[in-house]
């Protein structure tokens, strides 16, 4: 339990983090986002963004799972001026996703689930009739046109030749990994995803797509001008795998225990 631990790793849970040092525990704070303030608006935004940060700041080692800057996806959600912040690279493993089915044809995937229903069939109708010549494969119970709905979309993956998705950290995470460009539909009002796409668009990893702005040329435009990335983006994957955010965690615990 955690009261006989004498360290206590928090992933991302505030409420853990408290509880935690309440019980005079070491801690590791481990998230992708230390910055709540993108969640409110106004005044409080930087009233609760600042008492969390003073928060967090407590923390015996703060770790980011993703990649240093100026190549943070996630630049936007973290508050970099009054924290002490070591990024570790990602913290997903994809090795499961790399031992996914292999599909001879081309195939792009849709894995958008945090996406309303509404903007989700939005989307699947701005997909199923483009001129693709290949399959568009997802989990949702959606079956028209060039979309075709499969079991576990997780077994596609690797082979895919994009994604399109909704801006969820980990998702971008294993798509840089195996080197997959990216389209984000992506809502200003979920601002943590929407930054998310930023990062993505600014280490020219994919395509930020509003959802206001969903359709089908746009989504046909979306794909294309992801495709273009993919020289880019197979680049940057070498470069993403040699982090290994598991191992650093690992040793940050060692490191404190003695």
């Amino acid at each position: 339990s955690m009261k006989d631990s004498s360290l206590v790793v928090v992933d991302s849970s505030l409420l853990g983090f408290v509880v935690a040092k309440f019980l005079g525990k070491k801690t590791i704070f481990i998230s992708n986002s230390t910055d709540v303030s993108v969640f409110f608006k106004g005044k409080k935004a930087n009233i609760i963004g600042n008492s969390v940060n003073s928060l967090i700041s407590k923390a015996d080692k703060i770790l980011v799972c993703d990649f240093p800057p100026p190549y943070t996806i996630s630049l936007d959600n973290i508050k970099l001026d009054s924290l002490d912040i070591e990024f570790i690279g990602p913290l997903v493993s994809v090795e499961d996703l790399k031992k996914g089915k292999k599909l001879k044809e081309k195939h792009g995937i849709i894995s958008a689930g945090a996406l309303e229903d509404k903007l989700l069939k939005e989307l699947f109708n701005s997909v199923k009739n483009l001129d693709l010549g290949y399959k568009v494969l997802t989990r949702h119970p959606f079956n028209e046109g060039n979309v075709k709905r499969v079991e576990n979309i997780r077994d596609y993956y690797k082979n895919a030749e994009w994604i399109i998705t909704h801006g969820g950290h980990s998702t971008i995470m294993e798509s840089i990994l195996l080197g997959i460009p990216l389209i984000i539909i992506a809502d200003k009002a979920y601002a943590e995803r929407y930054n998310n796409a930023l990062g993505v668009e600014r280490n020219n990893l994919g395509k930020l797509v509003l959802k206001e702005y969903l359709s089908p040329l746009i989504i046909e435009k979306a794909i294309e001008d992801a495709l273009a990335k993919k020289e880019d983006i197979k680049r940057f994957s070498k470069w993403a795998n040699k982090f290994n955010g598991v191992e650093r965690v690992k040793n940050t615990i060692s490191e404190l225990i003695e």
